[in-house]
């Protein structure tokens, strides 16, 4: 099905014989207005008899669960309240030129909004961009003001040298004013330059890093470069923050990448 829209917030739904039913929610961009829905095929589960548990009477088993008052809600399919800690995420964009190579930082912001799509209320998210400067572009804002966020993300246009030192200082002052107690407070810095400056030593980054993750903010990083030295001190860094590095290969990874990292961080376990 072709369809011309225009940019915006739709929720698309599809459905035929023999696939499962898709239903989701995603932000349509400016620069790039089109979208790819695939259904996947239908498991044919076997019926097998009922089992009869003994401590369990029929009349029992047909009594529907009735919620506790203090049973927190689901207002997330990916972040159920009950699984998942609120977030206090801080994301630290290289907005430098060379990130409009090979769509980069397209795909970037296409993973941003799908993590938007699965966030909440308790959760908190603030944005900053960095090339020759670093810029606030969102200052801690529930996970439910989506158009927001996506919007603000979405006009973010690479240009510039990278030079990401003052952006992670920036980063961890805005981590730590919105700090949230015994929730997951991260900073997610995406980027595919070295991050380094003249007279930075790595010595430096460990210090600075490890001191932020004894105050309870951990650091991941999306690394999208090829550079052997970069990736191997971003893979320092990352582990200086008691975080994670990820390396972004291919357009099909970095889709839900922020998703599963913020799933990962943010479990409270069964």
């Amino acid at each position: 099905a072709v369809k011309a829209l225009p940019t915006g917030q739709y929720n698309a739904q599809s459905e035929t014989e023999g696939y499962e039913a898709y239903n989701n929610d995603f932000f349509l961009p400016r620069s790039r207005p089109n979208i790819l829905i695939e259904l996947n095929p239908r498991k044919t589960v076997p019926v097998k008899p009922p089992v009869v548990i003994p401590e369990v009477t029929p009349d029992m088993a047909d009594v529907p669960e009735v919620s506790s008052p203090d049973k927190k809600p689901v207002t997330s399919r990916e972040l159920p309240e009950d699984r998942y800690a609120a977030n206090n995420i801080v994301l630290l964009l290289d907005v430098s030129s060379s990130m409009r190579t090979n769509s980069k930082f397209t795909l970037l912001q296409q993973s941003v909004n799908n993590l938007v799509m699965a966030l909440r209320g308790i959760d908190n998210v603030s944005v900053i961009t960095y090339a020759g400067n670093a810029q606030v572009v969102i200052n801690g804002i529930p996970g439910t003001e989506k158009d927001m966020i996506m919007g603000v993300v979405q006009e973010l246009r690479p240009e510039g040298i990278t030079r990401g030192v003052k952006g992670l200082n920036t980063a961890y002052e805005l981590a730590v004013n919105k700090f949230i107690s015994g929730g997951n407070n991260q900073v997610i810095l995406a980027t595919d330059g070295e991050f380094s400056e003249k007279n930075v030593t790595d010595e430096y980054y460990r210090q600075f890093i490890t001191g932020y993750a004894g105050k309870g903010i951990k650091l991941s990083i999306l690394g999208f470069g090829v550079n052997e030295e970069a990736i191997s001190r971003m893979k320092k860094m990352a582990s200086y923050g008691d975080g994670r590095y990820i390396h972004i290969s291919s357009e099909k990874y970095v889709k839900d990448v922020l998703i599963d990292e913020i799933k990962a961080m943010s479990f409270m376990g069964e």
